[in-house]
């Protein structure tokens, strides 16, 4: 699932494949059985099977993969769902009260660490915040 997930990220559809993705997963309970089946999951976000195979098996995708998993090991993470935030704070499931309070931790942390940013950082930040909403960054790769 996870290399699923940077594919799409590479290929510019994850805002729409992963919440598809993961519903699909908990769907089947379990894994898809291959990258020929994600990909066959992923053909219907305009993206060929081949593309997306070439993709999935790419030296890109790997590179994520092993940044994803040296991050998992210096966090201390062994699970979903959990967030950083900021290099500092860790949370998930299990130490809050189920997801929905893991996103209120979340929000809270983040305020916690903008009330600390200098002035001009705070401006950087919600420029680009504002630049990552409207680019049209997220163009589908065809």
């Amino acid at each position: 699932m996870i290399r699923g997930y940077y594919t799409a990220e590479i290929l510019g559809i994850e805002k729409e494949f992963h919440p598809a993705l993961f519903r699909e997963y908990k769907k089947k309970r379990g894994r898809f059985k291959s990258g020929e089946e994600v990909a066959e999951f992923a053909s219907q976000f305009d993206v060929s099977k081949e593309d997306f195979l070439g993709t999935y098996n790419s030296f890109a995708v790997e590179v994520r993969m092993n940044r994803g998993q040296q991050l998992m090991r210096a966090y201390g993470l062994h699970g979903v769902p959990a967030m950083i935030v900021n290099g500092k704070y860790k949370t998930s499931g299990s130490i809050a009260k189920g997801f929905d309070d893991v996103l209120k931790k979340v929000d809270m942390l983040i305020e916690k660490e903008r009330a600390l940013m200098p002035k001009k950082v705070k401006t950087e930040v919600k420029a680009a915040e504002n630049n990552s909403k409207g680019n049209g960054s997220d163009a589908k790769a065809k």
